[in-house]
């Protein structure tokens, strides 16, 4: 792998290629076999570099047709990217819910001191109260 010292101006594209018909035919088939075999990954594909005439649109965005070149992507699908914030806040439920149980058990406790020396004060008091 050669170390460049080349710009990267996509920092999150894995790489660009032509616009041609036979690269679009092999994402075609990259993402068939990606489908035959269940990854939690999709790839991405983008316009780049605007054939002479158009422009990039509003958003940034471009469409292939118009485009020279193909900015490939990788991310995770998108049920994927919901079962994990599922799993994740269920934890956080679960986080939540023992740090209450806890803070539960420690009002309880305290409840139980209180009113364990609120009797040893009354009974301090009829005592004392006696003795006169």
């Amino acid at each position: 792998m050669s170390n460049s010292n080349k710009e990267c101006p996509n920092y999150n594209c894995l790489f660009r290629i032509p616009n041609t018909d036979d690269n679009l035919a092999i994402i075609k088939e990259v993402r068939k076999m990606m489908k035959d075999y269940g990854t939690r990954w999709r790839i991405i594909v983008r316009g780049r570099k605007p054939k002479p005439g158009h422009k990039y649109s509003y958003g940034g965005g471009l469409k292939i047709k118009d485009a020279q070149e193909l900015g490939i992507y990788i991310a995770k699908k998108p049920e994927l990217i919901e079962q994990e914030w599922a799993r994740q806040k269920s934890s956080w439920t679960n986080w939540k819910r023992q740090g209450a149980e806890e803070q539960k058990k420690k009002f309880i406790e305290a409840l139980e001191d209180i009113q364990y020396y609120i009797e040893e004060a009354s009974d301090l008091i009829a005592r004392k109260i006696d003795d006169e």
